[in-house]
């Protein structure tokens, strides 16, 4: 996956689902990625990412719990 740590923007029309662009910001603008693989790689990787991230109740128990240790 094209990329590394930081921040993303995906773009996707719910009309065309094969079209899509990926934003990866930088230091002189980023890049943008428009092939269905690159698109379809970095969705992916964010709909993983949402599934395993915790509730808002429960993220904001952890970091009170973390800031009391």
């Amino acid at each position: 996956m094209t990329g590394g740590n930081g921040p993303l923007s995906i773009l996707r029309f719910a009309d065309a689902q094969s079209l899509g662009v990926v934003h990866l910001p930088g230091p002189r603008g980023g890049i943008c990625l428009d092939s269905p693989p690159d698109v379809a790689s970095h969705v992916r990787a964010f709909t993983l990412l949402k599934a395993s991230a915790l509730a808002s109740a429960a993220t904001a128990r952890l970091l009170r719990d973390m800031a009391a240790r």
